[in-house]
């Protein structure tokens, strides 16, 4: 019975995520909203916050917080719409996943340890000074890499995987 209750639980705790993400998905994609509340209507609130949580992650301007229960749904291939992306949401060995990084707190940040970066080193061995590479965690992501314009200070989230870090400024 203990788990029928956490399932009724999570039922309820993803239906009420996707009605607090609706107005936010709106102003992106109207017509993604208005499929979100079929399916919650239709007793499915699982796809429609995977769907949300698909738009949320490719805009991390946002700044949307991804609650623990959707973190940890991903990880449960009992929820296939979710446990697609399960990579999304590893964060380093060691690093705090629990913090949250917006856009705009990636940019302070970043003015933070400005110059403390790590500079760009492309794997064909060629050098972009253009920009510091500064890894960051994010709630929906597993590991962002932020890039700096060092002329302007623009801070852009750049996307993630291995190659996307450097371990070591390379020595001239």
């Amino acid at each position: 019975m203990e788990a029928n209750g956490q399932a009724i639980s999570t039922f309820d705790e993803l239906e009420a995520i996707a009605e607090r993400w609706n107005p936010i998905i709106e102003s992106i994609n109207p017509l993604e909203a208005s499929l979100m509340a079929l399916d919650v209507d239709a007793g499915e609130p699982e796809p429609a916050v995977a769907s949300a949580l698909a738009i949320i992650l490719s805009h991390p301007e946002l700044g949307v917080e991804i609650p623990q229960t959707v973190i940890s749904l991903t990880h449960n291939p009992d929820y296939p719409a979710l446990y697609r992306f399960r990579d999304r949401f590893r964060a380093p060995q060691g690093a705090d996943s629990s913090k949250v990084v917006s856009y705009g707190q990636a940019r302070e940040i970043v003015g933070r340890v400005s110059g403390k970066g790590v500079e760009n080193t492309d794997p064909d061995g060629s050098e972009d000074d253009t920009y510091y590479w500064v890894p960051l965690i994010h709630d929906s992501y597993d590991d962002c890499c932020w890039a700096v314009d060092k002329k302007t200070g623009k801070a852009e989230r750049l996307g993630t995987g291995p190659l996307m870090f450097v371990a070591e400024p390379k020595k001239r």
